[in-house]
């Protein structure tokens, strides 16, 4: 009788992961995310919203989604004059809505304290904080300088890591608490290569923030921490890239960038899971999501496979030496 109870939960293991593999081959997100209903159009509704890198891609298109909804926000990023561009865009979706320019440079480390206070002097507290400025990487480890290492590391994981702890002690004086929402990557979650700092500085995020979680949660604080795990996504991230020292860019797109997901997609669901409260989203196209899932439960033979796929892929992978 114990054996064949054992063999009936061993069955119902393998349907449960054979439909999990199934799902996961004819979706763009994980099972949690794909359930979560898409958010009322009231929520965030009248919530001061911070969103950094919100003058392009991902931090755009959630400046736009969010000023349909009537959040109060907060716009940041280095380029003052395209933040302006945004607001205006903003302004243009929702005539009533209230949008403030907040410039800041990710990788000053020691200016963003300052720029905390100076967020929650705007409305006087902050209920929602998208980290979500970053900068990838197209150059091998051998080939790129640790000054690459240093720039990614402070602007992808650090300036997360900084911003969030000078706010903790004003989010204990809001009733309402306030969300943390992280753009991170697969790269987070999978070594890929020619993006060695960047995968670097986004495991770091998904380490520090779920630690995170778990002692706010021990404190019973109102903080929810949610790490969206991207796939590629149609933005100016393979453009932006840097290779093999900082100011040096890639200066092209990527063929998965080209055909990735589309930004309001993307948002949507981001915003739909942080108003659920979910810990992890896994938000890309079906081979990725493959990657995800495989990586997770066979990590051994998921890094064996990367490295045939990657020196494939990468034989001809423009590099810095072009």
């Amino acid at each position: 009788e114990f054996l064949a109870c054992v063999g009936a939960l061993t069955i119902a293991l393998l349907l449960y992961m054979f439909t999990r593999f199934i799902f996961v081959l004819k979706s763009n997100c994980d099972f949690a995310t794909f359930a979560t209903p898409r958010a009322s159009t009231s929520v965030y509704g009248g919530d001061v919203v911070w969103v950094t890198g919100a003058s392009s891609g991902i931090g755009r298109e959630l400046a736009h989604q969010l000023s349909a909804r009537g959040s109060r926000l907060i716009l940041s990023s280095r380029r003052e004059s395209v933040l302006n561009e945004v607001a205006e865009e903003c302004r243009q979706i929702n005539g009533g809505v209230s949008v403030k320019v907040l410039p800041l440079d990710l990788n000053d480390l020691g200016s963003l304290p300052q720029k905390v206070k100076d967020a929650l002097a705007v409305y006087g507290q902050i209920d929602v904080l998208f980290n979500n400025g970053g900068v990838s990487t197209r150059a091998t480890a051998r080939n790129s300088s640790f000054d690459v290492d240093v720039m990614v590391t402070n602007v992808d994981y650090l300036s997360y890591v900084v911003l969030t702890k000078s706010l903790l002690p004003f989010i204990d004086k809001n009733k309402k608490g306030c969300k943390i929402v992280n753009t991170v990557s697969v790269a987070g979650k999978i070594g890929v290569p020619v993006r060695t700092s960047y995968c670097g500085a986004k495991h770091a995020v998904v380490g520090f923030f779920d630690a995170l979680r778990v002692e706010e949660t021990m404190r019973k604080s109102q903080i929810s921490v949610t790490n969206v795990i991207l796939g590629s996504t149609k933005t100016q991230i393979a453009h932006n890239a840097v290779i093999n020292k900082p100011g040096a860019n890639f200066g092209e797109s990527d063929s998965n960038i080209d055909n990735g997901l589309k930004a309001d997609f993307v948002c949507e669901r981001i915003l739909a899971t942080a108003h659920a409260g979910l810990k992890e989203t896994w938000i890309a196209q079906p081979l990725e999501m493959f990657g995800l899932y495989f990586s997770t439960y066979f990590p051994d033979s998921a890094k064996v496979v990367m490295t045939k796929i990657a020196a494939k892929k990468y034989a001809v992978q423009k590099d810095t030496e072009k």
